[in-house]
């Protein structure tokens, strides 16, 4: 067996992975498809765009549209993950492959749960349709749209970690900020009106905790050498999602 070389790791796009438990090295040789690469990359700045308008300007955002995104992206990287684009090993580690699992069951979930509140609505609206001379489309992009934002980001973080083959990359810490911000978020919601909680919405609240948990742990928690470092980082990030998701709840009536 040939000892691994500095132009092995540079030129032909090997990535190393020390085991200092078991005193081992494993290798990983990225040979990503340049028209699957572009085309995933492509799909994960749509989503993300659609994503900031659900946000932001819900009314504007269709449903239609974030469905379709979020159906190609998925597929996209499940192409991916089945190595068609001839990938050696998409993931050497177990943490990887476990994590992969853990986000395919969240996203899974999420979309469910999504898929529950477009229906209701559609049942709930129908009727009144013709009454308030107002669109079914608009009225579910205005009351559901938001229920699917999860979704729509665990499918970009899915698509990421398939992408670099790792669940600890480079991004991991811009998606744990997101979810733990979306965590209170909810749970702001939840006390201004508690009515609209139901044990459906209160289970995949559960869900959202602890799929944040988890990218924190399988991710986050790898780039600190200490616990202190990681307990203080994950403080500030607590601190900082807080203040912002208060602040949201504040200053509109439905979050």
């Amino acid at each position: 067996m040939d000892d691994v070389s500095l132009c092995d790791v540079l030129d032909t796009n090997l990535d190393v992975v020390y085991d200092p438990v078991n005193n081992r090295i494993f290798t990983k040789q990225l040979g990503d498809s340049l028209w699957l690469y572009t085309v995933l990359s492509i799909l994960i700045l749509v989503v993300v765009v659609l994503t900031a308008e659900t946000v932001s300007h819900r009314s504007q955002s269709k449903l239609t549209h974030n469905i379709v995104a979020w159906v190609l992206l998925a597929g996209t990287s499940l192409l991916m993950l089945t190595r068609v684009d001839g990938r050696m090993h998409p993931f050497i580690t177990v943490n990887d492959a476990v994590f992969l699992y853990i986000s395919g069951a969240y996203i899974t979930a999420s979309t469910l749960y999504w898929a529950k509140t477009v229906k209701v609505a559609l049942d709930g609206n129908t009727a009144s349709t013709y009454a308030t001379e107002t669109p079914v489309s608009e009225t579910l992009a205005s009351d559901t749209q938001r229920d699917g934002i999860n979704a729509m980001i665990g499918s970009i973080h899915f698509a990421t970690c398939v992408l670099y083959g790792t669940v600890d990359n480079a991004y991991v810490a811009a998606f744990f900020f997101v979810f733990l911000f979306r965590c209170l978020q909810k749970l702001h919601d939840a006390h201004i009106s508690p009515d609209q909680w139901t044990f459906t919405a209160n289970t995949v609240l559960l869900l959202d905790v602890t799929y944040t948990a988890l990218i924190f742990y399988f991710g986050v928690y790898p780039h600190y050498t200490d616990h202190v470092n990681a307990t203080l980082y994950a403080v500030a990030q607590y601190v900082i999602c807080e203040m912002v998701a208060s602040n949201c709840a504040t200053s509109s009536p439905r979050t």
